[in-house]
């Protein structure tokens, strides 16, 4: 008899015993899932915002590309007309307004006007006339620009 009482007495406490690891189990179950999921947020996070620095980057460049390209093109258009700004010879001269007649035949959105004594215009016809018009040896070349930085102006100016 003694012996059943040892059983009953071991498995009551055994089970008494159990009840409270029971919920510890339970508590150290949630906060495992808890840390778990924290670290998954932390790990999204944190790379979310490596991947938005990076697609930053890559955004940067392509603007600076495109700058570099708006740039380059201006440069472009204007050096066949900053070239010959100053003091230039007739022949010189003719060669601009040759360059410009090509250019506004091209060019329709980026028209040049030549302004040279009393006569301003963008038309190649008038300016081929203007170019008959060079008899002196010396002329001063100067050239103005759009808001956008492209050669918008020439003015030719006579010099005795």
């Amino acid at each position: 008899m003694e012996k059943k009482e040892n059983e009953k007495l071991t498995t009551s406490i055994s089970s008494n015993e159990l009840k409270p690891r029971t919920w510890l189990l339970y508590i150290l179950i949630l906060i495992s899932i808890g840390i778990v999921f924290y670290l998954s947020y932390s790990a999204v996070t944190y790379l979310k915002g490596a991947h938005d620095k990076e697609k930053s980057k890559w955004e940067d460049i392509d603007k600076e590309f495109k700058n570099f390209g708006e740039e380059f093109d201006k440069d472009s258009f204007n050096m066949d007309f900053e070239h010959h700004t100053g003091t230039e010879s007739s022949t010189s001269v003719g060669w601009l307004l040759d360059d410009v007649i090509t250019s506004n035949k091209k060019n329709k959105e980026k028209l040049i006007t030549v302004v040279f004594g009393s006569t301003t215009t963008s038309d190649p016809e008038e300016i081929k006339n203007l170019k008959k018009q060079l008899t002196k040896n010396k002329y001063e070349i100067s050239v103005d620009y759009d808001e956008k930085g492209f050669v918008n102006k020439i003015t030719i100016e006579e010099l005795e």
